[in-house]
């Protein structure tokens, strides 16, 4: 029985040669995908920021009925309209501003066998144009580490 041959024998597909034009153009494509980056930013969906995405199609008329739209979105509970550039309902965007300190220590002259006590402090802090997303955090931890 003869197999199924795709590629004869005596091919030869000299790859090297094209190294050279392969590299220029992987670097042009990629200077330009940061110059894109760059100038245009990234332009993040539903998907990713969260939230909800209402679409609506007018047919009796050909503007649409802004004023009312913004009344009715307003009592639904969502937190922002943005069905365009011009149609904002909140002139501001979410903002947040996070820190994080930690200060941790492991008692290595206290340890039984291979193990040791250690304590860990850690301060956060949002700080945030939403209030819901705006808080302060202390936690301290007690444990037993593998102490080497």
């Amino acid at each position: 029985m003869k197999l199924l041959k795709l590629v004869p024998d005596d091919t030869n597909i000299d790859f090297l040669k094209w190294r050279v034009m392969a590299f220029a153009l992987s670097l042009v494509l990629m200077a330009a995908s940061v110059g894109l980056v760059a100038t245009k930013g990234l332009n993040f969906g539903v998907d990713f920021i969260g939230g909800q995405m209402i679409r609506a199609t007018f047919t009796q008329s050909t503007e649409a009925p802004v004023a009312e739209l913004r009344s009715k979105v307003a009592t639904l509970g969502y937190g922002r309209l943005k069905a365009d550039e011009r149609l904002l309902l909140f002139p501001e965007a979410r903002s947040d501003q996070f820190y994080r300190a930690s200060l941790g220590a492991t008692f290595r002259n206290f340890r039984v066998g291979t193990f040791a006590p250690f304590v860990r402090a850690t301060y956060e802090r949002n700080q945030s144009t939403t209030g819901i997303y705006d808080f302060r955090k202390v936690r301290t931890e007690i444990g037993v580490t593998r102490a080497f």
